[in-house]
């Protein structure tokens, strides 16, 4: 599945891409809506993208915003179960895809020298408990993968620093590595 794009386009006069500028960091900082005619920018995204092309006194504006794919009811009606009844969770494929997302968001708030969500660290610790109970995919990584998760867990829960959050997560990070790179 493919994560949930957004795209608008527009063209305003030169003198009004200031605005145009200013709505968007405003609604990104939950200050406002959008301007009339635009779409809300979903502040979940993943990638961002803004084009600009001058076009005489006008310029050509394209908004490109991706959102994290999030599974709803109709996708499970419509394709293969995302949920494996005997594991009471997701399946391998569609986890490993959630806590890549998660993993990544991880890392780049502490790439910023800040703490990431505390909703994306429980979901990510509690995949990563998922994931080392299906057999087959890296078993002998899976002790120091749970290891490395712990103290992921009480660098963000317990001691809410963000250099130790950052050196558990590259700790993951290098576990990550050569675990696939053994299965490549």
């Amino acid at each position: 599945m493919q994560p949930i794009d957004k795209k608008f386009k527009t063209s305003v006069a030169l003198d009004d891409v200031a605005d145009f500028f200013r709505s968007i960091a405003d609604q990104l900082e939950g200050r406002t809506g959008p301007l009339t005619d635009m779409p809300a920018v979903d502040t979940d995204f993943y990638k961002l993208a803004l084009k600009c092309k001058r076009r005489g006194e006008n310029v050509s504006l394209t908004l490109k915003a991706k959102a994290p794919y999030r599974p709803s009811s109709t996708d499970c009606a419509e394709s293969e179960p995302i949920v494996d009844a005997d594991k009471g969770g997701l399946k391998y494929k569609h986890l490993k895809k959630r806590m890549k997302a998660d993993f990544k968001a991880i890392g780049s708030a502490t790439a910023s020298q800040r703490l990431p969500d505390p909703e994306t660290v429980r979901r990510f610790l509690a995949d990563s408990d998922l994931m080392i109970t299906y057999p087959g995919y890296g078993d002998a990584h899976y002790a120091a993968y749970k290891s490395a998760c712990h103290r992921l867990s009480d660098a963000f829960f317990i001691a809410g620093d963000a250099n130790a959050v950052n050196l558990a997560w590259e700790t993951l990070q290098a576990l990550k590595n050569t675990c696939h790179d053994s299965y490549k």
